[in-house]
């Protein structure tokens, strides 16, 4: 056998190798669903809705960190004197219109489904219109996965709350008018 045989076989089998690798890993997915009847007007001010949790505040950090004008969870049920939507005799027209009056453009409400490992295995975003109430952008992320669930591959490739919220973030500034403070 000649010497560049073997160096080629050598490099045919690491290539179906790496590959056979990379088929079993996959980088984390974000899908974006934008109405196509709704209006994106400018928006001034984002409003975090409450029971966003965790993944609502890393994506208001983001934000805000990027400059941009954002209400807290915590402002956000200030705003509306500690009412909640599911509360009786609330609808959720009086609620946006209390929170329009403040002068939020929009809100958003955020939520994950955490595995085992403190990692989010997937999260969803949704912005309304203070106006009128549409749905201006649904987000869905899907966390990163290598391998067989809990394995060392598995544990590199998954990512955190925050790289999710700043992945999320990055689609939010990408696709809605949002404007820096």
């Amino acid at each position: 056998m000649v010497k560049g045989d073997k160096k080629m076989k050598a490099f045919y089998w690491l290539t179906i190798l790496g590959t056979l690798i990379l088929i079993g890993c996959s980088g984390s997915k974000v899908s974006v669903t934008q109405s196509p009847d709704a209006e994106i007007k400018p928006i001034q001010r984002l409003a975090i809705m409450p029971d966003s949790g965790v993944l609502g505040d890393a994506i208001a950090k983001e934000l805000l960190d990027r400059g941009l004008n954002i209400t807290t969870e915590d402002e956000t049920a200030a705003m509306v004197g500690g009412i909640r939507i599911d509360q009786l005799g609330v609808s959720v027209r009086q609620y946006y219109d209390a929170l329009r009056e403040k002068g939020v453009d929009a809100t958003l409400t955020a939520s994950a489904r955490m595995a085992q490992d403190g990692r989010p295995d997937s999260a969803s975003a949704q912005v309304l219109d203070t106006a009128s109430g549409d749905s201006l952008m649904d987000i869905a992320w899907q966390n990163a996965w290598g391998g067989y669930g809990r394995s060392d591959a598995d544990r590199v490739m998954r990512k955190s709350t925050s790289e999710a919220a700043q992945e999320i973030a990055k689609e939010l500034i990408t696709k809605l008018r949002l404007y820096q403070k």
